[in-house]
């Protein structure tokens, strides 16, 4: 579902060859990781974990890792079970979605899978949504894990 109006593109290869998982060092985030490796495993796919820093925010580190070594430690695990992962970090002065879509397009990718809150109205306005903007920026299909905020 995107939210312009224009058809869907029914000739486009239906099988996701290649699934991008961004992931922002939250537990939120990486819910998304085991939906993603069975999708992968179905469809035979490779699998980008994907990170972005922002220059002008960024301090470079989680609590107690860089987004290096999160990815890599989370990419570890995902390499017993989904075929070929992969992860990269990226900085940049755009803002996220811009910086996920565009990755995304330029890694071809088939698939974005990620995890959101199940915000509506005020607070959803305020604090923005990157499944939102992600509906909003790219055609790309998104596999979306919607949460009411318990885990």
């Amino acid at each position: 579902t995107h939210s312009d109006s224009s058809a869907a593109d029914l000739t486009a290869d239906p099988i996701a060859r290649h699934i991008l998982v961004p992931l922002d060092g939250s537990i939120l985030a990486q819910s998304i990781l085991q939906h993603a490796v069975d999708f992968a495993r179905i469809e035979g796919a490779s699998m980008t974990l994907l990170n972005v820093q922002n220059e002008n925010e960024t301090r470079g580190f989680f609590e107690h890792t860089t987004p290096r070594d999160y990815l890599l430690t989370a990419m570890r695990k995902l390499q017993l079970s989904a075929t070929i992962v992969e992860s990269h970090v990226i900085t940049t002065n755009r803002n996220v979605v811009e910086a996920i879509a565009s990755f995304a397009e330029q890694s071809e990718t088939d698939l974005v899978a990620l995890a959101t809150r199940a915000d509506s109205g005020l607070s959803r306005l305020m604090r923005g949504s990157v499944a939102d903007g992600l509906l909003r920026q790219t055609k790309l299909p998104l596999l979306i894990r919607n949460f009411d905020g318990h885990f």
